[in-house]
This record gives C-alpha cells, sequence and structure tokens, in this order.
C-alpha cells in the first residue's frame, strides 16, 4: 500500500510557514557547523590513540581518552542548546576567534590557529561576530578535515566602510572546488549581512576564503538582526 503526500500549494501554506522552515535551516546549519567541528576533532585524538607509537604510555592514551570525553560531553550539549550559539553574544569578533585558538590548544589538536588584525575592532562591528567566527571555524574544519592542514591564518582587516576576513591553510588545497553545506552556509551568512565571499586554491596551495562584510549593520535587519527579506 502506498500513501500520497501533496505539497501544499504556496497560497495554501499555513501562516508563517515561510519563517518555520527558514528556522528548520538555520538550526540544520548551526548543527552542521557546531557538530562537524567537534566531531573533526574528535576524530583526530581518536586516531592518535589508533596509530600511535609504541612508545605511548596509559597515561597519554588516558589523557587524549579524556579529552575525547569532554568532547563528546560538550558535543552533546551543542546538540541540546542549538538554539543558543554562543554563551556570550555580546563578545566581538576578535574575541570569540581568541576563545576558539584556546579551545584547540586545550583539545591538544595538532593544528595552529595564528589570527592577525589590522585597524581597530568597534562596537558597531559586533554584529558581524557571529558569522565571521562560523566562516572561520567552518575553514578550520575543513582543513583538519580535507585539508590535512596543520596551519590557518587569519588576517581581519577593520576599515571605516567594511570588514575584510581572509582565511588560508596550508593543506594539499584542491584543482575543483565543490561547494557543499559548509560552504554554502558560509556563502549565506555573509550574504545576509549584505557581504561578499569567495573561496580559491590548487592542488598543493592551500585553500582561501575572502569575504568583505559591510562596517555596520545594514538598515534590512530590524533591532533583534532578523532579515526580514528571506
Amino acid at each position: 500500500m502506498s500513501h500520497r503526500i501533496d505539497i501544499p500549494d504556496r497560497s495554501e501554506r499555513p501562516h508563517g510557514f515561510n519563517d518555520m522552515l527558514m528556522e528548520q535551516t538555520d538550526i540544520a546549519c548551526h548543527l552542521h557547523d557546531t557538530m562537524g567541528h567537534d566531531l573533526t576533532k574528535i576524530m583526530i585524538l581518536a586516531q592518535q590513540i589508533v596509530w600511535g607509537t609504541e612508545n605511548q604510555s596509559e597515561e597519554d592514551i588516558g589523557e587524549i581518552a579524556g579529552k575525547i570525553l569532554t568532547l563528546s560531553r560538550g558535543l552533546l550539549e551543542n546538540v541540546r542548546g542549538c538554539l543558543r550559539k554562543y554563551d556570550d553574544e555580546n563578545a566581538g569578533i576578535i574575541e570569540r576567534l581568541e576563545s576558539l585558538v584556546q579551545r584547540l590548544a586545550f583539545d591538544a589538536i595538532p593544528l595552529e590557529l595564528l589570527i592577525h588584525q589590522e585597524g581597530e575592532e568597534r562596537a558597531e562591528h559586533f554584529y558581524a561576530a557571529e558569522t565571521i567566527f562560523k566562516v572561520v571555524q567552518e575553514t578550520v574544519t575543513n582543513a583538519l578535515r580535507h585539508g590535512q592542514a596543520d596551519r590557518v591564518s587569519v588576517m581581519i582587516h577593520f576599515m571605516a566602510e567594511g570588514i575584510r576576513v581572509s582565511v588560508l591553510d596550508n593543506g594539499r588545497g584542491c584543482e575543483t572546488i565543490h561547494k557543499r553545506m559548509g560552504l554554502i552556509g558560509m556563502e549565506k551568512a555573509v550574504r545576509n549581512l549584505g557581504g561578499q565571499i569567495q573561496f580559491s586554491s590548487g592542488v598543493g596551495e592551500g585553500f582561501t576564503v575572502m569575504a568583505a562584510i559591510p562596517g555596520r549593520e545594514p538598515e534590512k535587519f530590524n533591532e533583534e538582526g532578523r532579515d526580514h527579506n528571506k
């Protein structure tokens, strides 16, 4: 027995249907970003145990296992609180990125994240903190998972007219860029702020992300930061 499900016409959809669909998409993208980042770190730590040398002591293995447990608990908390994207919504761009550097170091992830700043970060730039964090975090995840990189350099240039961000890893690069959820999510987040983003790579040349974001929150956003034109 088969069942047919008819998709309602746009005119027949209940009030708020599009908002609900957009919210579900945002949740899926957020889960992809947070879960993908943490799962990649868990995988790398697990590989250190599986592929470790004979010189690894039980103490070393226990320490790595403890980090995996901590990451797993944090991942579960992220899933439970996926609507709460960050603990401190008032944190600035550099502060959030420095917290990412600290987390990578604490988790003993074999990747160096370097943050370079030009210009002065101002309060009006804070509206873009979540989006820039998302771009850097996703690039780090991709560098670990796909690029086999051990260094990611971030340059943030604060200007009166906008913010320019470039993220470059030293991984193996690729000949053709295939845009999947991570890169598509970056594009959406940056364009929702009225900005532009582009990706470039080459075999043996690493992967580069470059974004330009307006210096102030676009007028199409209301005081809660919601885009009514979505």
